[in-house]
């Protein structure tokens, strides 16, 4: 290797000096063989068959989901489109507040532009969770007692527990309530599907 005569250090500056470099171990990647060995590998399947299987329907259950996902956004939006309203002006305020909890010394020009650029989607999350909140109350959707027993044994069966398993583990994380208004969510989307004539 040459060095330039004006090198910023003096010693090497205008010389020429060769490197040796010894190679001492080569690795590359190796992907293992597709076989009955890796799927006992990647979990509790018994074969590549029953591995690819499960992904499949992995992969269709998350196909499932996203449509599901997206049909759930064009009902609301019909809803909403049909239904306009203002949401309280202090309402949307409180939301921020809880939303960009910024710290004491933050600039205040730079906060108000995070809130207004923010403010859109807090609008529609709070009209989305108004509307849904009405049509849980009108068609009385809130699940019963036993539509919670059974959801907790589904989940104790997916999961290979009891459902005083389940129930303590979501009492614990505080999930109980989250999972009854999923459950009422989910009703009301049904009833909104059946009466929707969305593609």
């Amino acid at each position: 290797m040459a060095y330039p005569p004006d090198f910023g250090n003096e010693e090497l500056a205008g010389t020429t000096r060769s490197l040796e470099i010894e190679l001492i171990d080569v690795k590359a990647k190796r992907l293992p063989e597709l076989d009955d060995g890796f799927a006992c590998e990647m979990g509790d399947f018994e074969s590549l068959d029953e591995l690819r299987g499960a992904i499949e329907e992995d992969l269709r259950k998350h196909r499932e989901g996203e449509a599901d996902a997206a049909l759930r956004e064009q009902l609301l939006d019909a809803v909403l489109e049909a239904n306009a309203f203002e949401v309280p002006p202090g309402l949307v305020s409180r939301y921020l507040d809880r939303v960009l909890e910024a710290p004491e010394d933050a600039d205040p020009e730079q906060l108000q532009q995070a809130r207004e650029s923010v403010r859109p989607a807090v609008e529609r999350q709070i009209k989305r969770d108004l509307v849904i909140d009405r049509l849980i109350d009108e068609h009385d959707a809130e699940p019963s007692k036993e539509d919670v027993e059974e959801r907790l044994r589904e989940i104790g069966e997916q999961n290979e527990l009891s459902i005083s398993e389940v129930r303590q583990r979501l009492a614990k994380e505080k999930r109980l309530d989250a999972l009854r208004r999923e459950m009422a969510v989910g009703k009301v989307f049904e009833l909104l599907m059946a009466a929707s004539e969305i593609e």
